[in-house]
Order: C-alpha cells, then sequence, then structure tokens
C-alpha cells in the first residue's frame, strides 16, 4: 500500500510539477507580451515626443515669423502715417501759395489796368497834341 500511496503522491506531485510548468510558461508568455507592449508604447511616446517637439519648432518659427510681421505692419503703418502727414504739409502748403497767387494775380490786375489806364490817356493826349498841331 506504501507504493500506492507513493505513487500517488509522486502522480499528484508530477500533476502539480506540471501546472507550475504550464503557469511558469504562461507567465514568461504574459510577461514576453508585457515586454513587446511596453517597448511598443516607449516607441509610441518616442514619436509623440519627436511631433511635439517638430510642433513647437514649428510654433516657435510661426510666432518669429508673425512678430517679423508685426513689425513690418506697424512700420507700414509708421511710413503711411509720414505719408498722410507730408501730403497734409503739401496740401496746406498748396493752399497758402493758391492764396497767393491769387493775391498777386489781383494785384497784378491792378497794376495792368493802371498801366492800360495811363496808356489810354498817354494816347489821348497824343491825340489831342496830333489835332492841335494839325
Amino acid at each position: 500500500m506504501a507504493t500506492h500511496a507513493n505513487s500517488q503522491q509522486r502522480a499528484a506531485v508530477l500533476a502539480a510539477l506540471e501546472r507550475v510548468e504550464r503557469e511558469h510558461a504562461r507567465l514568461g508568455d504574459a510577461l514576453v507580451a508585457v515586454s513587446r507592449e511596453s517597448e511598443r508604447k516607449r516607441s509610441l511616446l518616442g514619436d509623440a515626443k519627436s511631433a511635439l517637439h517638430a510642433q513647437e519648432e514649428r510654433l516657435k518659427a510661426a510666432t518669429v515669423h508673425c512678430q517679423a510681421a508685426a513689425q513690418q505692419e506697424r512700420q507700414a503703418k509708421q511710413l503711411l502715417q509720414q505719408e498722410m502727414d507730408a501730403s497734409k504739409h503739401l496740401a496746406s502748403r498748396f493752399v497758402d501759395l493758391s492764396r497767393e497767387q491769387a493775391k498777386y494775380s489781383k494785384l497784378r490786375d491792378a497794376e495792368d489796368r493802371r498801366i492800360l489806364a495811363g496808356m489810354v490817356e498817354w494816347l489821348d493826349k497824343m491825340s489831342d497834341r496830333k489835332v492841335s498841331v494839325a
């Protein structure tokens, strides 16, 4: 009976050993799967970090571009304001010169009328002299 009990014990130990070996193999497979998943996630994380870095670089470049565009816009507005100021000054000067020209035109017209009146008077005198000489 002892051999029968020993053989049952031995069968039980072998069965337990097989279960342990199967569990060990299953855990080994699970460890390999977890390791592969971990590597895949590490790779995805690296890709995401690279993509984020590239996006940050594009954002920095866009920021620099926007700052340059804003500076150009400020300069353009400044130049436009200077042009408008210069145009206002020229328009004001044109009005002043037009007024001066009108004033001198009136004076010139008055002088021309005075000269013409003097010429008419002189011609009248000359014609009176011819008449009296004749």
